[in-house]
This record gives C-alpha cells, structure tokens and sequence, in this order.
C-alpha cells in the first residue's frame, strides 16, 4: 500500500532528531572558534561535550594563569605554583580532548580543578571565598551527555569536598599574615569567575534546550503528518490516544473500486520511468479528488484504486458525493488522454450498504475496509466496461434523482448471481 509504507519513515524521526540537536548545540562554539571537525569516532551525543572542551578548557588554562598573577601581585606565592600546575592540567585536558578523549579530559580538568580549590581555600580560609567556585562542578559535571553514574559519583564528590571545607574552615580563625585586602580581592575574584561560568553554563543549556524543544517539535509534527497521511484525522486522533483496537461498523456507506483498462498489455509497451509518471499523475489527480469531496482514500494496488464514502465520518449523502467524484475522475481521464496518455481509460464500480473499517497493522498501519459491500463494489468494476461507472441497484436507488443513469440490465457476477446494473452517465 503507497499509503501505508509511510509509517517506517517515521521510525528514524526522533533518532535524527536527536542527532540533529546535538549537531547544533555547538554551532556557538564552532562560530567562535571556526569549523572543527569532531573525531569520527564520537557519537553524536559525545560531540556536545567535545563541542564544550574546545572553548572551555582552553579558557580554563588561561584563568589559572590568571589566578597565578593575581596570587603572585597579592604575595601569596604558596599558590603561583598551584595555579600555574593547574593551568598547565587544563592545557592537557585541552589537548586529550581535540584528541576526542573527552572522558579523560573532563575528569583530568576536573581533578585539577578541585584540588586547586581545595588547597587555595585551605591557604585563604573561609573568608577568601574560594570555596564558592565547587559550585561549577556540578554545573559542568551534567553537561556530560552520558554515563550517568560517573556524573553522580563526581557531583557527589564535589558536594563532599565543599561540605569538608565548610567543617574545616567556616570557624577557623583567619591566618593574620593574609592581609584583609587581599582577601577581599580573592572572595571578588572567585565570585566573579563563579557567576561568569554559571551564566555560561546557563546560558549554553538554555540555548540546547530551545533548539531541542523546537527540534522535537518539528520532528513531532512530521510524525503527526505522516499518522495523518496514511489513517483518516479521527482515526490516528484515536491511535494517539491510545486506542489500541479500532472496528467501526457502518450501517450506510459506499465503496469505489477503478482500474486501468488493459493495464498489462499497456504497461509492457512503456518505458519504467512513463509508467510511473502515468499512474503518479492518475492517483495524484484522484487523490485531489478524494480531498476535494471530503471522501476516504482506502488504498492503491497495483493499477486499482479504492476510495469510500460515509466513512470514518457518516454522511447522509455518500452515494451523491462518491458518484460526483467519479464523475469528476473521467473528465481527469478525458483530460490526460488528450494530455499524452492517448490509450488511458478506467473501468469503475460504486456499491453502497453497510461494512466494517477499522485499522491493521503493527508497524505498517492500514485502514481498511471489510464485508459484502466492499466485494460487490469490487465485482461492479470488474463486471463494467471501459470509461464507464458501473453502479449497483442499491446505489441506483440513492442516486436515481440527481444523477443520469443508464439501466444496463441484469448480469451474472461471480459470488452473487444475477444483479440489476446501471451506468452513471452524469449529473440530472
């Protein structure tokens, strides 16, 4: 079915949606810093990370290099040292992650980071503020995209390290070597790098996190719009609701059955590329069709397209709407006969009464239709004649004041006997 092999479309749409939400959330990065290209080993959820090392941990070095002077003006020289092994840390990590080793860059900066500040807190004391930096550890620890574990353990741990310096130092007198000034200086410092980094932070997952709303979004649309090409509005409203089992009987209804005349025999002297366009240019103008006149594609089949009348929303007028839109079918016909395609002609049956619709299928939806009436609209095609509609008795019977119709008489249709027909010529 055309309509049905849609659906597997639909299984790669959150995959790619989710690749391609990791694909932009660095594009701030690589416009800062220019197109690099991530190791083709990395796995889209992975690239986010390495996307972040290439900007942060280079700044990163470059801020212990500045903690080192800041410490070197304010004459504590037991933390230059320090901060220039830490500035030197993050300068490797940066290098382990252009190597794509983003796991032992992030742990490595992360080490040296809060050892760094676990000493110069131990040096300054409480007052210093230092301690206030292990707030961005566990901000930059759940920007990691996997292994969630490992982000516990090390966000656990940095809530450790800050609770062991609270203990350890809140009431501890301050070293009166330290002047007052300098301290005041540090505690400034380090709030100013501490609040710089959180509205970094905040700022890149807040920019994720609209891309990946807008991204999920469309990709939820395309889901929605592929549901709703291949089952009816109300049925796939259903089916997201989480109806599992859709039977709905019908008491009145109609059912269209055409076919090209002599398909096989027209076929074979067509090139692949003219078929294609010749059915694609049938079925297209026929499903215009089927729109306009607020009717049901069932399905295509080869050369064979069904449509129904009255279904999934019943409908008084089913019989009048599904003949104006066979109608409307042969002047599309007279139209491409004259366009190109000089040997087109259909061979159409219209049957009304009561069925059954409903959806099959587990991977592959299909709304489908079931019962007399659908195989005796079957039997009024494949017992009609070229470009012409054939119509049952009962159809004739809801028809008969509107529509021209011709008494074509009784015919012997295989499965049911003898049946009274009638051609649908045109409109009263």
């Amino acid at each position: 079915m055309a309509r049905g092999d849609a659906i597997s479309e639909s299984a790669t749409v959150d995959a790619a949606a989710r690749e391609g939400s990791s694909r932009e959330s660095a594009d701030w990065i690589r416009t800062l810093l220019g197109t690099v290209t991530p190791p083709a080993r990395l796995v889209p959820e992975d690239r986010r990370v390495y996307g972040v090392g290439l900007a942060v941990y280079p700044l990163g070095a470059l801020a212990y290099v500045g903690w080192s002077a800041v410490y070197a003006v304010l004459a504590i020289t037991s933390l230059v040292g320090m901060s220039l092994l830490a500035a030197v840390v993050w300068a490797t990590a940066t290098a382990l992650n252009r190597r794509g080793s983003i796991l032992a860059a992030f742990a490595l900066a992360w080490t040296g980071f809060i050892l760094h500040t676990l000493v110069a807190s131990a040096v300054l004391g409480w007052d210093s503020g230092i301690h206030q930096l292990l707030f961005l550890s566990p901000a930059s620890v759940f920007l990691l995209s996997r292994r969630r574990m490992f982000k516990i353990s090390l966000a656990t741990a940095s809530g450790l390290a800050y609770l062991g310096l609270y203990v350890a130092l809140r009431d501890a007198p301050r070293d009166p070597s330290l002047p007052a000034q300098a301290l005041a200086i540090a505690h400034v410092i380090a709030v100013a790098v501490a609040f710089s980094f959180l509205a970094l932070f905040s700022g890149y997952t807040g920019d994720v996190a609209t891309k990946l709303e807008a991204s999920l979004a469309r990709a939820h649309q395309r889901a929605d719009d592929l549901l709703r090409n291949i089952l009816p509005g109300q049925i796939a409203d259903r089916l997201q609701q989480g109806e599992r089992t859709i039977a709905d009987g019908y008491g009145s209804a109609s059912v269209l059955f055409s076919d090209i005349v002599g398909f096989t025999p027209l076929s074979s002297n067509m090139t692949p590329e003219r078929l294609v366009g010749m059915l694609n240019e049938v079925f297209t103008r026929m499903d215009d069709l089927v729109g306009a006149h607020g009717l049901e594609k069932i399905k295509t089949t080869g050369d064979a397209y069904i449509v129904a009348a009255g279904i999934p929303s019943p409908r008084q007028d089913h019989a009048e709407a599904m003949a104006s839109f066979a109608l409307d079918v042969l002047d599309v016909v007279d139209r491409l006969r004259r366009d190109g395609y000089p040997s087109l002609a259909l061979r159409i049956g219209i049957h009304s009464g009561p069925l059954v619709a409903g959806v099959i299928g587990k991977r592959k939806f299909a709304y489908d239709v079931w019962g007399d009436t659908v195989n005796t609209a079957a039997r009024m095609e494949q017992h009609g004649l070229p470009g012409a509609i054939q119509v049952s008795e009962a159809t004739y019977e809801l028809l008969k004041d509107r529509f021209v119709l011709e008494e074509r008489g009784d015919l012997e249709v295989k499965g049911k006997g003898q049946m009274r027909t009638y051609l649908l010529r045109g409109r009263v």
